[in-house]
């Protein structure tokens, strides 16, 4: 998922450095089949793994590790998290720290 994010954001680069207001619908349309396909794999990955085990009382919902707790959010928000593919106004990251190298 994380190269697929990086790949686009590169994408998104270069297009807007061309002139370009938006992706071509076939490039569009192929990062987002490789974002459901990323999510389907790390689902079927998280639903194979074991239950963790219950801590304290045995009430309400089991606990799902950090990395399928990122992906249900990652399905839920699919249309934000994607967002700057098609509007080259929004940012790829929130950071707004200086881009700049370290050290």
């Amino acid at each position: 998922m994380r190269d697929l994010l990086l790949e686009a954001s590169r994408a998104v680069d270069e297009a807007r450095a061309c002139g370009v207001t938006a992706l071509a619908p076939d490039l569009l349309a192929a990062f987002q089949a490789r974002y459901w396909e990323a999510l389907r794999e790390g689902l079927a990955y998280h639903r194979k793994l074991p239950r963790l085990p219950r801590q304290g009382s045995k009430r309400g919902k089991a606990k799902r590790r950090p990395g399928h707790n990122l992906l249900i959010r990652l399905h839920k928000f699919k249309d934000d998290v994607l967002r700057f593919l098609i509007d080259f106004e929004v940012p790829f990251t929130n950071n707004l720290g200086p881009n700049r190298p370290c050290g």
